[in-house]
């Protein structure tokens, strides 16, 4: 049993790193704040496992009556990284939104989580069920109701060009709520069981493990970092502007249907007609004006003037301004 959660920590962490390094990657690339926001969340919570993987290595995890509280061995750290984490995930939404919030109001959220996490946290000396149900389930809550504000969004709020931009992630969203759902069911469950006699003696090392641990949290991360990594690669590949037809058709369908979402939300916040779409369009896959005429039948100085149009609106100078625009959009 010893080796098997071992070899659990280590791919967890893994797993997490390896969605870490996919997203920085890509706000490298692009400069987008949502890979920069899914970067921190993973890092956060390859933390928050590196935390209870380093308790369970050198034993100091509770024990015995110690088992019935639950309390937070590193307060200090585990309560920041909380807060941390409930706050990329409704950063992340609201970017994958298109909501733009300022940074006082960013600011002002961020210390209220922060606040109220500290206040319920089962610390050391002040621990008990009730503060444990509320850590945790605040904790939990506050990510559900970034999914159920998505779902929201995505129903009555969203334009068709985001919609688009959305459904490519309906699949993990969903998983990410049932997870969640059962992640709020396992923390309650385990408070109102630990409180029961002898619970400790008849799961044994099981229950020792579980401390501090989520097993529907951990698979809804794995989600979570599984779909990243595959996203970020879609991206990677239509942010080299298409090289080579992927032999995997089922990747290049995706790598399309990515990149067409993004022009559509581009498209739309910048108010292109519908000829200036199909300029952009060109451009952004690496045509040059003569080609760009050629392709559209139309004349170069024409495409020069619906570039500058393009430009205007934009708000930007010149090509490589305008291309950077459209990543980080």
């Amino acid at each position: 049993m010893e080796i098997a959660w071992y070899i659990y920590s280590i791919l967890l962490l893994g797993v997490t790193g390896a969605a870490c390094v996919a997203a920085v990657s890509v706000w490298t690339l692009t400069r987008r704040r949502d890979c920069l926001v899914a970067a921190v969340g993973f890092f956060a919570y390859a933390l928050d496992t590196a935390i209870i993987f380093f308790d369970e290595y050198i034993r100091v995890k509770p024990v015995g009556d110690e088992f019935v509280v639950g309390v937070l061995m590193h307060p200090l750290l585990q309560v920041p990284l909380s807060a941390l984490l409930v706050l990329c995930v409704w950063y992340w939404v609201l970017a994958r939104c298109h909501v733009r919030v300022s940074n006082l109001v960013a600011i002002g959220a961020s210390v209220g989580v922060l606040v109220v996490l500290c206040l319920v946290a089962p610390a050391e000396g002040f621990a008990n069920s009730v503060r444990s149900m509320l850590y945790w389930g605040l904790r939990d809550l506050g990510v559900l109701g970034a999914l159920i504000y998505a779902f929201w969004w995505y129903r009555y709020r969203a334009n068709a060009a985001i919609r688009a931009d959305m459904a490519g992630h309906r699949v993990v969203f969903g998983a990410c709520v049932l997870l969640t759902v059962l992640m709020f069911a396992e923390d309650v469950g385990d408070i109102l069981l630990t409180g029961a006699d002898g619970v400790f003696l008849l799961m044994g090392g099981m229950a020792w493990h579980l401390i501090e641990r989520n097993v529907s949290e951990n698979a809804m991360i794995v989600c979570c970092a599984v779909g990243f990594v595959a996203y970020a690669r879609r991206m990677m590949s239509v942010f080299s502007l298409r090289p080579a037809l992927p032999e995997d058709e089922r990747l290049y369908r995706a790598v399309s249907e990515d990149f067409e979402s993004k022009l559509l939300v581009f498209v739309d916040a910048n108010g292109l007609s519908a000829r200036e779409l199909e300029v952009l369009r060109l451009v952004l896959t690496g045509n040059d004006a003569q080609n760009i005429a050629s392709k559209l039948v139309i004349s170069v100085g024409t495409v020069k003037s619906h570039l500058h149009r393009i430009y205007k609106k934009a708000g930007v100078s010149g090509r490589d301004e305008l291309v950077g625009a459209f990543w980080r959009a």
